[in-house]
């Protein structure tokens, strides 16, 4: 069985792989402009983990690539800090949680039509509805019906998604998700279906199952 991952990891990880029976990493190392490329990759990678989990370990990996650039980029702290004083003494902090609706303007303006059409920022607009919190089960249940299942990412930020009122309800349903996602990791599933039906219909049940014990037997 071959796992392919072609990304950007940290040094020690082939070493890791090697020391296990039965497990070889096959690895190169890449050249300065390829490191440069894999580095702006693993950013986008280390923020969406930090996004799912905003847990300490995914904000450390983030930092960790954001070390990296600036030592490839000979950017000191030092740097990083003038120019973010600088910035805040000009725009201001993100302390007061402004959120910026719209501008109304008369003519238009080029700096803003040039950045607003910047792609991931499309991207980042088309999707709004994608980071939509799940808040029941039925909504969680179509969620699942809508998606590949075998893509155990999917699985995960649909595990993040979920907001109830009951925080051990929550907190079951989450880990039912992620539990899934693993075992589709691990196991590599693409392989063992033909489909993801199968492997749906376990989770919502199990789903439901959770539901009804917490005396949700209305979903269907």
């Amino acid at each position: 069985m071959i796992y392919n991952y072609n990304k950007l990891v940290r040094d020690k990880i082939p070493e890791e792989i090697n020391n296990i029976d039965g497990r070889k990493a096959n690895y190169k190392i890449l050249n300065d402009n390829e490191y440069i490329q894999e580095l702006d990759k693993k950013l986008f990678e280390e923020a969406h983990e930090f996004i799912e989990e905003h847990s300490v370990e995914e904000l450390a990996d983030l930092m960790e690539v954001i070390h990296a650039i600036m030592k490839t980029k000979n950017i000191s702290f030092e740097d990083v800090e003038i120019a973010r004083d600088i910035k805040n003494k000009k725009k201001g902090c993100f302390t007061d949680k402004v959120y910026l609706i719209n501008v109304e303007q008369e003519q238009i303006d080029e700096r803003e039509e040039k950045e607003l059409n910047k792609e991931w920022r499309k991207d980042s607009l088309l999707n709004t509805d994608k980071i939509k919190i799940i808040c029941n089960t039925k909504e969680l249940i179509e969620q699942i019906q809508k998606i590949n299942i075998l893509d155990y990412e999917n699985l995960k930020v649909l595990a993040n998604k979920i907001e109830m009122l009951d925080k051990n309800y929550t907190s079951e349903l989450k880990q039912i998700i992620l539990d899934k996602a693993d075992i589709i990791k691990l196991n590599n599933l693409h392989e063992k279906y033909n489909d993801d039906e199968i492997i749906k219909k376990e989770l919502l049940i199990e789903i439901k199952d959770i539901a009804s014990y917490y005396g949700l037997d209305s979903i269907n």
